[in-house]
This record gives C-alpha cells, structure tokens and sequence, in this order.
C-alpha cells in the first residue's frame, strides 16, 4: 500500500495539503495584484513625484512583501511531503501512535473527525461523514497496526504534555500492545 491512492486517508491527506499550499499561492497573487493596483493608480495620480513616493512605499511593505513571502510558502508546501502527519503515515506509519473518533454533532447532520497524532506530539482532523469514516478507520488500522486506537481524556492531557510518556503509559496499561 505504498500508492496514496489505495488508501482513501492518504488520498485525502495528498489533497488538503497541496489544496492549502494553492490558498498560500492564491492569496500571495492577490496580494501582488493588489500591489500592481496602487502602483499604477498612485503614478497616474497627477501630483509631483515626491508626494508619490510615501505612498508606493508604502504599498510596497505592505502589499509586496507578504504577497512573495505567501507565495513562497505556499510554493514550499505544495509537496505532501513537508506536512509531518502526511510523512509519517505514508512513509513510516510506526510514528503514527494514537487514532482517536471525535463526534461533532451539527444541525444538518453530524461528522466524525478522525484525529492522527505521531510521536511528536503533530496532530491532523481527518473529516469524515457518517458513511466514510469506519472505512477510513479500517484503512488506518491497517496501514498503522501499532497505533493506540481510542480515547481517554487522561491519554489526551499525557499525549499533549509528552508524547513519549504517552506511548510508554498507555501500551504498559492496554493489553497486547
């Protein structure tokens, strides 16, 4: 199971990762729009240069400059591979260490999160509808047979407070593991 497409949670981890790198590339693209937009309007303006040059500086600092740097970042983070979570299940599922199912009941219709931490305390929300998430669980399960799978609110406090205390404490308590 090394292709992300066998596996419906890798699919979906491949696709919310480079989909928020497009949202960096995106809003980098709008910022440098907008950047253009002063620019030119502040040039067309008919006032002396000097008075024009406060104004492109600043649209300079504050329209450019975030605009490379999310541009940049969203060019970084378009590989799933950077994403730890996304790493470690594809590539070394032993770091995934705790699978747990959250319900998160709505109006229109209740969801289930399906939440994978490693052993470096990195967490992901897999969302998940009522008829899709046992068999991402299954997926899960199989690709990371080492994971401790459930939830407890001490195992959640332990985990955030130091995930290899976690992994000591919990497997010593749960027989078989």
């Amino acid at each position: 199971m090394n292709s992300s497409s066998d596996d419906p949670v890798a699919s979906f981890l491949e696709i919310d990762v480079k989909a928020g790198a497009l949202l960096f590339c995106v809003f980098g693209i709008v910022l440098g729009l907008l950047f253009m937009v002063v620019v030119f309007g502040s040039l067309l303006d008919p006032q002396p240069f000097s008075a024009k040059i406060t104004p492109l500086l600043f649209a300079a600092g504050a329209l450019l400059v975030p605009a490379a740097l999310l541009y940049r970042k969203g060019l970084r983070r378009r590989n799933p591979m950077t994403n730890k979570i996304y790493a470690a299940y594809t590539q070394s599922p032993e770091k995934i260490v705790w699978v747990y199912l959250k319900k998160i009941i709505g109006l229109a219709h209740s969801r289930f999160d399906i939440i994978l931490c490693d052993d470096s305390g990195n967490s992901r929300v897999i969302p998940s509808l009522q008829s899709n998430y046992e068999q991402r669980l299954d997926a899960i399960a199989r690709r990371c047979p080492g994971a401790i799978m459930g939830y407890q609110d001490t195992w959640e406090k332990l985990y955030r407070r130091s995930p290899g205390q976690f992994i000591a404490k919990v497997k010593e308590s749960i027989p078989g593991k």
